[in-house]
């Protein structure tokens, strides 16, 4: 029993497990109260972009593709995957031609096949009529006083 407490008095003592745990405390605090709001204002920017755009912004999906990298970075340093300390210990995620790059492609794809198609068929143009009679009339209920 006195050798299992003495490893576990020379782990206490170790200067390098402390900076580990305290360096896992510094990531987890800086993930949930700088990259999670980053992440989420990155989404709604997106969002505004496809809605007025009809496109994502290929700036901001290339940073958020970087982000992705640099967060996968930072769970597997705190989930004690990896020793390699994310940045700013090492080096900043370089441009990852994977994860954003399918979707950004197809996405664009599908914009400028939209783009062509609106054109063709001349996006002032009112809509047919069979494209009106798709929509169904409005019924208005009468309402009984009880007279």
């Amino acid at each position: 029993m006195p050798e299992k407490l003495d490893d576990f008095v020379d782990n206490v003592r170790d200067l390098s497990v402390w900076v580990r745990v305290s360096f896992v405390i510094v990531f987890v605090v800086a993930l949930h109260l700088i990259i999670g709001p980053l992440i989420v204002l990155l989404a709604l920017a997106q969002g505004l972009f496809l809605i007025f755009t009809a496109r994502v912004n290929e700036n901001l999906a290339s940073f958020g593709s970087l982000l992705t990298v640099y967060v996968a970075q930072i769970l597997n340093f705190v989930t004690f995957n990896s020793e390699r300390r994310p940045f700013p210990f090492s080096d900043f995620p370089e441009e990852h031609a994977g994860a954003c790059a399918n979707f950004t492609t197809s996405q664009s794809a599908r914009s400028a096949q939209s783009d062509v198609k609106l054109e063709e068929s001349g996006r002032d143009r009112k809509p047919t009529k069979k494209a009106q009679s798709k929509k169904k009339p409005v019924r208005k209920k009468k309402l009984s006083n009880g007279n």
